[in-house]
């Protein structure tokens, strides 16, 4: 259970960079 937290994060993470990167290009 708790290793899927950090690996939810990460995820998560990943597409809030894709998002800025597609904004702000």
């Amino acid at each position: 259970m708790i290793h899927l937290i950090p690996l939810i994060l990460t995820e998560l993470e990943h597409s809030v960079l894709c998002v800025l990167k597609l904004l702000f290009v």
